[in-house]
């Protein structure tokens, strides 16, 4: 029977057996659609096409059919991706289907995955499998035809046989051998996604590069994210000592200060360094602002720096904009007082050869292989401070010796931006309009109750071309 025939039965009867494992490349999304119409009876309500995407997880990789209903149970039908020829045409094998509670909003990881044994007649056996999926458990009745995606010791030793590695390291004991193993042979992250860690699949891949075009594609206002870039040209050339910048997160604040410094100075590492939600105590931050006291530091996250009295005490005298730049920290430390400044200098640099040479820093009485930090050095780097406070919660003595840019955006403004980047994103899809990314933006911006993102109005894109009736919600559920 061909599918066009399969088709017009399930039309006329509800329901019919398909004879055929393998399926056209264009046929997928209707098998989908078919199949969730079926299991969607017993999941409360129709699945309906969502996307189609690749993925690589613990079954290998593949091509599935994303769908979802109107309470938000999403179910993917996989398909192998080794092509077989049927009838002298490229063919796809349904070979299992994954499935995503409505609780569930992280897409790469699944909450169950069941597996179709090679010979299954999958449409008859469907109102068990969504039973299946409901409980948890097989019956009896199918066992023979699906399996639940775990995997057993005697799939791990099968694994790691096929890899080269002693099936030794599959007993629980020798979990830390195994880890050794994998590392050594380059094998850590295939095994991850074998072992059934988080999958990766071009659904989630869409979303986060949607929010990462986000950060970097404007439409209004432009002039800040301009000014952002100027300050931190003189933060690298060292014209200044430190730069603030402060406002709502999520809007490109780090991506800007970062991609900036990378044309200026190269990867992070070597001229300038990046620290990011370093929630530090005192003498931490000062022993990593002596270790990179040459350098540019960039502090993303640091509302916990900027408002730790006793780091807020050090950064007076070291962001000074006519002294010396001092950082000093007295406990634990090698006493500085009495010393010149070049012989100050002369015994950071010291430090800093001792450590090259492996020494470890202490705090106390000082052995072989040790050394202590001075008491004071000079500062001849910059800082920049990323932070989503607002400038009226910074300590006003750091303000007053730091450039300063606070990024707060209106709804407004966050809502051109979206909509620009969805637009950009839904060119090459006819069947998305303007109008539609209009419809969204209205929808998401003024009836969820809370601040719309990108990720969110992507999603909503998606549902509300797949016909889902409530696809304000869930979108807002996903994002």
């Amino acid at each position: 029977m061909g599918f066009g025939q399969f088709l017009e039965k399930v039309s006329e009867y509800g329901m019919c057996e398909i004879n055929e494992a393998s399926f056209s490349a264009g046929s997928l999304e209707k098998v989908a659609q078919l199949y969730g119409k079926i299991l969607g009876k017993k999941l409360g309500g129709d699945l309906k096409v969502l996307d189609k995407e690749e993925f690589k997880g613990p079954l290998g990789s593949g091509i599935g059919i994303r769908t979802i209903n109107n309470k938000g149970t999403q179910i993917r039908f996989n398909y192998d991706s080794k092509l077989s020829k049927f009838a002298g045409k490229e063919s796809y094998t349904l070979t299992s289907l994954t499935y995503w509670n409505p609780n569930n909003p992280d897409f790469q990881s699944p909450d169950l995955t069941i597996v179709f044994h090679p010979t299954a007649n999958v449409q008859s056996i469907l109102s068990k499998v969504a039973d299946a999926i409901k409980t948890g458990r097989i019956s009896e009745s199918i066992e023979q035809s699906i399996r639940l995606d775990e995997v057993s010791k005697k799939e791990l030793k099968a694994w790691l046989l096929s890899k080269g590695i002693d099936p030794f390291y599959s007993a629980p004991s020798k979990k830390e051998g195994l880890k050794k193993q994998l590392a050594k042979k380059g094998l850590s992250e295939e095994f991850a996604i074998f072992a059934g860690e988080p999958e990766k699949n071009s659904m989630e891949g869409e979303l986060k590069q949607t929010e990462k075009d986000f950060e970097t594609t404007y439409s209004d206002p432009d002039l800040v994210f301009e000014d952002i870039e100027e300050l931190v040209t003189l933060i690298g050339m060292k014209e200044w000592k430190s730069l603030i910048v402060c406002g709502m997160g999520g809007i490109g604040k780090t991506y800007h200060v970062t991609t900036k410094l990378e044309k200026m100075l190269g990867e992070q590492g070597l001229d300038w360094t990046y620290h990011s939600g370093a929630k530090v105590a005192p003498f931490s931050f000062y022993k990593s602002t002596f270790m990179e006291r040459k350098k540019v530091i960039v502090w993303d996250e640091a509302d916990s720096l900027l408002k730790n009295s006793d780091v807020i005490m050090m950064l007076k005298p070291g962001l000074d904009t006519s002294g010396d730049n001092t950082f000093e920290y007295i406990s634990g430390t090698r006493n500085m007082v009495g010393l010149s400044k070049k012989e100050i200098i002369n015994y950071s640099d010291f430090v800093d050869a001792e450590i090259t040479n492996g020494a470890e820093i202490t705090m106390g009485k000082e052995k072989e292989g040790m050394v202590k930090l001075p008491s004071k050095f000079y500062f001849e780097g910059s800082m920049v401070f990323i932070s989503n406070m607002r400038a009226n919660q910074i300590e006003p003595a750091i303000l007053s010796r730091s450039m300063f840019v606070d990024v707060y955006l209106s709804a407004t403004d966050v809502l051109k931006r979206i909509k620009t980047i969805l637009r950009i994103k839904v060119k090459s899809d006819p069947t998305i309009t303007d109008q539609d990314v209009d419809e969204v933006i209205e929808a998401l911006g003024e009836k969820t109750g809370k601040q719309l993102t990108v990720r969110a109005a992507m999603l909503a894109l998606k549902m509300k071309k797949s016909g889902l009736n409530n696809w304000q919600r869930l979108a807002t559920m996903y994002a």
